[in-house]
């Protein structure tokens, strides 16, 4: 049993290494390796550069928003004092009004989610803010940006602070008004994906075609004791020229010893008749001398 197991374990070992010294592995791991090196040089350089550009882009167009409507604010608050009106508490709620009623409309205008609250945490303004959205102002710092998460929906949000009228804004965006960037991004890592794989198979197929294909035939052709045939890669053509050669020398040489074999065979019937002629002679001779002495015996006795 021990034994056996032994035998099995060789005969695996051996297997994994004709796999590893086979022609196809030697061409084909080094392959995929360097295709996955470029994808990840790719993905490094260029496709985690997109994505942070992305990013930036989704950042800068929420903080943009968030400046405009605080110099919008700073901008009404500086007309109120300017104007010398800072202890008329009723032109300041006015002004305020108008300035809440002005960061609405900007915010509606550009499909923004906005909630302005004041000091006491109560809300002046809201606008296209879903039911029960997450406070961001409790978990922002001021020109922070956030990821949130509301009935399966992506959001950013920003929150600043008017320290002048003591309100705390925060400016939100549904992440899918930057669903054709963020598609960019993804179709970007998909196309590289589809490329780095189409690069793979090109590269199997044509050493398939050009290297594996040919010398499977030229293999198969010398198992069959053939002479292999083939047109295309020159240096397959050289070998398969050389192989052609030695066979016909092969065959030159076959002949030439068949030749020499059918002459020494002629030679050694030819010695081997002289031979038995001779044997004969010397037969006949000996019968001959035989009888003469026979004869002389005979009549000396006469």
């Amino acid at each position: 049993m021990a034994c056996r197991s032994k035998h099995s374990k060789a005969d695996s070992e051996m297997k994994n290494l004709k796999i590893l010294n086979s022609l196809a592995f030697r061409i084909v791991a080094p392959v995929i390796l360097i295709v996955a090196i470029t994808g990840l040089v790719l993905y490094y350089f260029n496709l985690r550069a997109l994505s942070e550009l992305t990013v930036e882009y989704i950042k800068n167009d929420i903080s943009r928003m968030s400046r405009d409507i605080y110099s919008k604010c700073d901008a009404e608050f500086t007309e109120f004092i300017e104007g010398g009106l800072i202890e008329d508490k009723k032109n300041e709620r006015i002004k305020k009004a108008y300035t809440i009623n002005a960061i609405e409309g900007i915010i509606r205008t550009n499909n923004y989610i906005g909630i302005l609250k004041d000091s006491r945490g109560e809300i002046l303004m809201s606008a296209n803010m879903p039911p029960e959205f997450p406070d961001a102002a409790e978990t922002a710092n001021p020109s922070a940006i956030v990821s949130l998460k509301h009935d399966g929906k992506g959001y950013y949000a920003i929150y600043s602070r008017f320290e002048p009228w003591q309100w705390d804004i925060v400016i939100i965006k549904e992440a899918s008004e930057y669903a054709y960037a963020i598609s960019k991004v993804r179709t970007a890592y998909a196309l590289t994906i589809f490329i780095l794989l189409f690069t793979i198979v090109l590269l199997v197929y044509i050493f398939s075609k050009n290297i594996r294909t040919p010398i499977n035939s030229i293999i198969k052709s010398i198992k069959e004791h053939a002479v292999p045939e083939y047109k295309g890669v020159k240096e397959f053509e050289f070998l398969v020229d050389t192989i052609r050669q030695a066979e016909e020398e092969k065959g030159r040489h076959i002949s030439e010893l068949e030749k020499l074999t059918i002459h020494l065979e002629v030679r050694v019937k030819e010695e081997m008749e002289k031979r038995m002629q001779q044997e004969q002679i010397l037969i006949q001779q000996s019968r001959l001398a035989a009888m003469g002495e026979m004869i002389s015996a005979i009549a000396h006795q006469w």
